[in-house]
């Protein structure tokens, strides 16, 4: 299928369609003097688990830990009962979408190993004019306990619509939710409690089918989904003063970018916590030196070294300077020495990228959705005499630049049940087309462990190119989509080829995801030798016995 979609990071323009839906659910709703009640992700056991099959109380005798990311789902949880807002917290508290002023601090993590999430809608939040969480969030059904969340689902803005009923444990006579809570702070506005982040938590766990399929995940790849960014990634540990630069640039206000981070191995100490994904809110060369703000979605747990809420570093010229209230909320400073030590990358997604390629700022994408057939279409990368009947797309731009995104369906709700992977696909272009032979596929983007990429390509302004995806070999089957974003762009499918029957005998299905060599990483396609790392080519049997 193919589609064309745009919006404007700066106003509300995301998904006009399934805001029109939504509102009139609201409306009808409201005619009927109704509750609204999601028959596809009812208040029931079915959206916890992941395996459809599990009830509560499998895991309510596990004892609990710190680490509520690496609990068993639900560890040491019984009694749930799913709420609506009213009954939820303070009973004499007004529920709101939004209460005050958006800032981070109003996301607190729960039982649930989403900080990834949770880091990425904190860094969302951008004070009272921020137009991302606004209209992301169709909240005007509050009082019909009804809400819509738009997510960029493989190059196409989709609203999840969900319910207000939240799974809850009761507390001092109280009903708190066991999952992302409502975080009192000083910008709420008195006796109101704020709803954002569960009902954005809720919208992502509906979209992968439960709220355990949530658990673990990307931060930048969240983004993504809220966004429509382009994700980058900036190492550190080899240029300290190009990286420092490298940050400070993104983290500018007016650039709009997200950035994440999270600690590198065998330094989850000072309060750290290891394979854990933290926000970063702000970079700046103060009084102090050069200083990196950083939160942990747990909304506590805070560094501990210098700069940090006890450090007796802090002067009263430096709060004021950084607006800093030394609340205990998850938020911290540290200096640029000491994140550079502790932490390893600084993951970026960039909303505006798409948008800067118009002058208008407003995005345009054209894209196309196909898969890889076994037997059919499932040709594999250009060196197998099948890479010809793979699905093929013409593409053309008449500027000088072009982005090209490369997606594969999300299988984050079969994680728990199955054993899923990451598919490895690239992506090759061919062109300029127009000679007697086409120049030969160069591969300009490859996805590994990744569920989406994106690449800036410099092309012939007016020319046509053909665009071709591939998985690792011949016969291999799974479905992706494809955009295209530069100036006056088309992408369009071309007609399939079909196969001798020879070359359909050579795409026979096979496995999603190529074996590799646990030593070397090349593909495995004869002999190995079983090992405890995985499977070993025999050429590289001495060289891992020397190693061990």
């Amino acid at each position: 299928s193919t589609w064309e979609e745009s919006w404007c990071t700066s106003t509300p323009s995301r998904d006009v369609r399934g805001e029109q839906l939504v509102n009139a659910l609201i409306g009808q709703l409201r005619r009927g003097k109704k509750k609204f009640v999601d028959p596809h992700f009812p208040p029931a056991d079915i959206s916890l688990f992941a395996d459809p099959g599990q009830t509560l109380g499998s895991n309510a005798a596990v004892q609990q830990t710190f680490r509520k990311d690496q609990d068993p789902f639900l560890a040491g949880v019984t009694g749930i009962q799913w709420k609506r807002p009213a009954e939820i917290g303070n009973p004499a508290a007004t529920p709101k979408v939004f209460s005050g002023r958006i800032h981070p601090d109003d996301v607190a993590q729960g039982r649930l190993g989403n900080c990834y999430y949770l880091a990425a809608i904190s860094s969302c939040a951008d004070g009272d004019d921020d137009v991302l969480l606004k209209d992301l969030i169709i909240e005007d059904g509050i009082a019909q306990g009804v809400f819509g969340v738009k997510f960029f689902i493989n190059g196409r803005w989709t609203t999840v619509v969900v319910d207000d009923q939240f799974p809850c444990t009761q507390s001092r006579g109280r009903w708190n939710p066991i999952f992302a809570s409502p975080r009192v702070n000083a910008e709420d506005a008195k006796n109101e409690k704020e709803l954002w982040a569960m009902v954005f938590e809720k919208a992502w766990a509906k979209l992968h089918l439960s709220y355990e399929a949530t658990a673990g995940g990307f931060t930048d790849d969240a983004h993504n989904y809220l966004t429509a960014g382009v994700c980058s990634v900036v190492p550190l540990g080899s240029n300290v003063e190009a990286e420092w630069q490298s940050v400070v640039e993104l983290a500018r206000p007016d650039n709009f970018a997200f950035l994440s981070t999270a600690v590198r191995q065998g330094m989850d100490k000072n309060g750290l916590i290891g394979g854990h994904a933290y926000s970063i809110l702000a970079v700046t060369d103060s009084r102090a030196g050069r200083l990196v703000q950083v939160r942990n979605p747990w909304g506590s747990s805070e560094w501990t070294g210098d700069y940090s809420r006890t450090s007796p570093k802090w002067t009263a010229e430096l709060k004021s300077e950084l607006g800093e209230n030394m609340a205990e909320d998850g938020s911290f400073w540290m200096t640029w020495t000491d994140f550079y030590k502790h932490f390893e990358t600084v993951d970026v997604c960039d909303p505006r990228a798409l948008c800067k390629m118009y002058s208008d700022n407003i995005a345009r994408i054209d894209g196309v959705s196909s898969q890889w057939v076994a037997g059919l279409s499932a040709g594999g990368r250009p060196a197998h005499p099948t890479f010809k009947y793979n699905p093929a797309f013409e593409l053309v731009v008449q500027g000088p630049e072009v982005v090209l995104t490369l997606f594969q369906p999300d299988t984050r709700f079969a994680d728990k049940v199955k054993t899923t992977d990451w598919m490895d696909m690239c992506l090759f272009l061919v062109g300029p087309l127009g000679g007697n032979r086409p120049p030969p596929a160069k591969e300009v983007l490859r996805l590994e462990y990744k569920r989406q990429a994106a690449v800036r390509l410099t092309v012939v302004p007016g020319a046509t190119y053909r665009v071709v995806a591939t998985a690792w070999g011949p016969g291999v089957q799974s479905a992706y989509a494809v955009t295209a974003c530069g100036n006056d762009c088309t992408l369009r499918p071309l007609p399939l080829e079909p196969p001798t029957p020879d070359m359909a005998e050579k795409m026979a299905l096979q496995p999603s995801r190529e074996t590799l060599c646990c030593f070397s990483g090349k593909p495995i396609t004869g002999s190995y030798y079983p090992v405890p790392e995985g499977k070993l080519l025999p050429e590289y049997l001495a060289a891992y016995r020397a190693r061990r």
